[in-house]
């Protein structure tokens, strides 16, 4: 098998050496089209969104997790709250959206004083709080 050569150079031309740059046409970009969907194919989309969400983030769900957030105390702040829920904004927001729901034991009560930095938020400081057993329940 012969071996890789590479064709002779026998002299220097015009390209050989550092060359100025040539000047280009100017760059003209084309429209963006964005595609129209049809308004039966955005509406499934949106239902099928609104389901895979309600089946992932749940009040269930949400109340095991603070639960579990508040190990033997009664009320925790929102500076008090482990970062990782304060990095995922969804649950954040699930956190506090479901302290008003009935199914869930606990509560949301919003405190006096400077807003509280979250991440890049800075919100009005509130307390997550246990819920007390109905007079004449468990």
């Amino acid at each position: 098998m012969p071996a890789p050569r590479a064709p002779a150079l026998r002299q220097p031309d015009v390209d050989s050496f550092y060359t100025l740059p040539r000047r280009q046409a100017p760059f003209t970009p084309q429209p963006v089209l964005m595609p129209l969907l049809d308004p039966g194919d955005a509406d499934a989309l949106r239902a099928l969104t609104l389901q895979e969400i309600g089946q992932a983030i749940t009040p269930d769900k949400v109340n095991g997790y603070v639960k579990a957030l508040f190990n033997g105390h009664r009320r925790i702040h929102v500076r008090d709250l482990p970062p990782g829920l304060l990095n995922d904004l969804p649950w954040f927001v699930c956190v506090v959206a479901y302290g008003n729901h009935p199914d869930t034991d606990y509560g949301v009560e919003p405190l006096p004083g400077d807003p509280v930095r979250v991440g890049p938020y800075r919100i009005q400081p509130f307390e997550l709080s246990k819920k007390l057993p109905a007079a004449g329940g468990p």
